[in-house]
């Protein structure tokens, strides 16, 4: 819970603290999205090495240390999701208690809101997730391979509604060096469906 939020706590209904507690992540509940949230990055990462490692040639695997990273990477991620989510709620079962609910009502109007919420949220993590980690496997990869000459495009080639995302399909295959920056903060946005294609030409 957000501290600048924490006063909101006490001015719900004790029906309304319970549902917050209840449903508030638990550490083992975090514990259990890292790693949900590790196998989503490391499936990414380890595919994108793989399609590299066929096109170029030269194999790459993920060794502890790079796994144990990327578990601590998804640790970080699942207390934020955890803590948004804590405060999302705190602020919905607030504008609860401003209204006329009557007890029966509450919990189906919670869990109805959780559910809606769950599912946009969850999705969105996932993609993020997939085209993160697919470009982090590009950097790395060519980090320690700079000899190799290579080029990168954007795909797919669909109408786009994000600047940064017209420009780069816009631009077409490029020299990867031109925008290896650039893949290393990818994606730009949430909800980005863009990936990095990289060939030898």
């Amino acid at each position: 819970m957000d501290p600048d939020l924490e006063y909101l706590y006490f001015q719900l209904s004790p029906e309304l603290q319970a549902l917050y507690d209840a449903l508030v992540y638990t550490d083992e509940d975090i514990e259990e999205l890292a790693q949900i949230l590790y196998e989503q990055k490391l499936l990414a990462y380890e595919a994108g090495l793989l399609e590299l490692s066929q096109e170029f040639g030269e194999n790459e695997e993920v060794d502890e240390a790079k796994a144990a990273w990327i578990l601590l990477q998804a640790r970080e991620e699942a207390a934020g999701i955890a803590e948004t989510f804590a405060n999302d709620l705190l602020r919905f079962l607030y504008k609860l208690n401003q209204e006329d609910v009557d007890e029966e009502e509450l919990e189906s109007r919670v869990t109805f809101w959780n559910t809606q919420r769950s599912a946009y949220k969850n999705p969105m993590i996932a993609l993020h997730n997939i085209l993160e980690w697919a470009a982090k496997a590009i950097v790395a990869y060519f980090v320690a391979r700079p000899h190799l000459p290579a080029y990168a495009e954007l795909l797919p080639k669909v109408p786009v509604v994000c600047e940064v995302c017209q420009y780069y399909v816009g631009i077409g295959k490029v020299p990867l060096s031109s925008v290896i920056d650039v893949i290393a903060d990818w994606p730009p946005h949430l909800n980005c469906i863009h990936s990095w294609k990289v060939t030898r030409l």
